[in-house]
């Protein structure tokens, strides 16, 4: 797997703002201050079926004012299984990111999706992001 580059795939807590099809939206509320990227080189991958060892990674950003603690959940759906994270929780200060690894692995033919949920603690939210998955 290439090494991981930025793409401008955004997601604000709560609120859509994305920049290509990979993140579909959620319910539409007020935007809160955080933010959870995915960060890899192609809106959907493709790996042959039964392939393990995998790994996406997604960065979170604390947006607010205040330091805030990020719980995280990583679940697959369809032909993909999230296999664990890197990290569970995340403590930030104001205006810092820190990067989140995703590791998965993938059944047989057909498609899936990774998705990281950032909940933020104490003052509350979710954030999500999605790699969509082809299996071969």
């Amino acid at each position: 797997m290439p090494a991981p580059r930025c793409i401008p795939s955004t997601l604000m807590l709560l609120g859509v703002m994305a920049a290509g099809p990979l993140l579909s939206p959620l319910a539409a509320q007020t935007a809160r201050p955080v933010e959870l990227d995915l960060e890899q080189d192609a809106v959907e991958v493709s790996h042959p079926a039964g392939a393990a060892g995998l790994h996406a990674v997604f960065a979170v950003t604390n947006r607010g004012a205040d330091t805030a603690t990020y719980q995280l959940d990583c679940v697959g759906l369809g032909r993909v299984r999230c296999a664990g994270l890197k990290h569970r929780h995340l403590t930030l200060p104001p205006g810092h990111r820190a990067e989140v690894v995703a590791y998965y692995e993938v059944g047989d033919a057909g498609r899936g999706l990774l998705v990281l949920t950032a909940a933020r603690h104490p003052a509350g939210g979710r954030a999500r992001a999605r790699l969509a998955v082809r299996v071969q």
